[in-house]
C-alpha cells in the first residue's frame, strides 16, 4: 500500500507531529525512518497520500519537515 513518509529534523519535531494530529484527528503514527530515506532524526511519520494537504497546513508556522516521500510501506 502506498503510504506517505514524513521525515524531520529531529525527535521532538516528530513527537509534535503527533500530538498535531491526534488534536486535529489526522490518521498516521510514527515509525522508525525507513533505511533508504536520510534524515536528521530516527522517526518518521506515515500517513495515508490523500492527508497530504490537510497535514501541511496543519504543520504551517509550525514544523517544517526535512523530506516527504510518497513510497509502498509494509509498516
Amino acid at each position: 500500500m502506498e503510504q506517505l513518509i514524513i521525515s524531520f529534523h529531529t525527535a521532538t519535531e516528530a513527537i509534535e507531529v503527533e500530538d498535531i494530529c491526534r488534536k486535529q484527528k489526522i490518521s498516521g503514527r510514527l515509525i522508525p525512518v525507513p533505511p533508504d530515506i536520510k534524515a536528521d532524526c530516527g522517526l518518521a511519520w506515515r500517513t495515508d497520500p490523500g492527508n497530504r494537504e490537510m497535514l501541511k497546513k496543519a504543520l504551517e508556522g509550525k514544523i517544517v519537515p526535512s523530506g516527504w516521500d510518497l513510497r509502498e510501506c509494509r509498516y
